[in-house]
């Protein structure tokens, strides 16, 4: 008997997904859904993503350290009573709602960019903007593949592993993690991995979302990848920089060896605020 109910209850949840009659409408059922004070509710909201975008929102849940589909921490009752969806550009929606900025009165509107699409005559939300992508149009058109890493040089080295390394973050693989690890374990060294996996098993998030060193944080997006800029630094050391969440900048210096197999990344030191790399005899990543 249980097991016909809950197969019932699949089915008609299936069948009201399917009978919304356009983006908007599902749009408002996904936030209703998702800002509902029933946990269950909410987490019916969370199958009406595609894996995609569910794996690219636990990501970002880390990154931002806050719910990526409110910009909040907690779902409060003004946000309930406020909410509201409205049609944008290109297929595009903008759920909206107010809530009061922590430990004061005042209240902020909060605009959440999101895309659905009907995949196999269901609908489903596909994508999601965070405040500091500018050009939704180019967010859900395909990104183009990363050259094959390149061992010419150390710099051509550095430049084609990190694009081979974030792109599929950015392209929103469910599979980047595990992308990034098989990378990872061909081209570090072995005393690298070891500080690498070490540093990850410390985290307090499932494997997909553990802190993730070479990214310096748990996600990468488009953005990220436009901003990102290669430069030889000293002799076989390549310095990295690249643009996170809109405007805080992170700038590595990569330490590169030669070994008969080819370059490999040996140590990842991130440069302080006075130009200068953390330097001692150890991988630090």
């Amino acid at each position: 008997m249980r097991r016909t109910l809950l197969l019932c209850s699949a089915l008609l949840f299936a069948l009201s997904v399917s009978a919304q009659t356009s983006g908007e409408d599902f749009v408002r059922s996904f936030y209703e859904k998702y800002l509902s004070e029933d946990s269950r509710i909410r987490d019916s909201a969370l199958q009406m993503l595609t894996p995609r975008l569910a794996a690219k929102a636990r990501r970002l849940r880390a990154e931002m350290n806050v719910d990526p589909f409110t910009l909040t921490k907690e779902i409060t009752p003004e946000m309930r009573k406020s909410f509201c969806v409205g049609a944008s550009k290109n297929g595009w929606f903008v759920a909206s709602f107010t809530n009061c900025l922590e430990d004061t009165l005042l209240m902020e509107t909060i605009c959440i960019p999101v895309y659905p699409e009907q995949i196999e005559g269901r609908w489903q939300l596909a994508y999601i903007a965070t405040t500091w992508e500018e050009d939704l149009g180019k967010l859900i058109s395909p990104l183009a593949a990363p050259k094959a890493i390149d061992e010419s040089s150390p710099t051509k080295f550095v430049e084609t592993f990190y694009q081979n390394y974030a792109t599929p973050f950015a392209a929103m693989d469910v599979d980047a993690p595990e992308q990034a690890k098989r990378l990872r374990e061909k081209y570090l060294t072995k005393s690298l991995q070891k500080v690498f996996d070490s540093a990850a098993e410390a985290g307090e998030e499932p494997v997909l979302t553990h802190y993730d060193l070479i990214l310096h944080g748990y996600d990468f997006d488009r953005s990220a990848l436009k901003s990102m800029s290669v430069k030889l630094w000293d002799d076989q050391e390549v310095c990295v920089r690249f643009v996170k969440m809109g405007d805080i900048e992170t700038v590595y210096i990569i330490k590169v060896e030669k070994t008969p197999e080819g370059y490999r990344i040996a140590d990842i030191n991130e440069l302080s605020d006075d130009g200068v790399p953390a330097v001692d005899d150890e991988p630090t990543i």
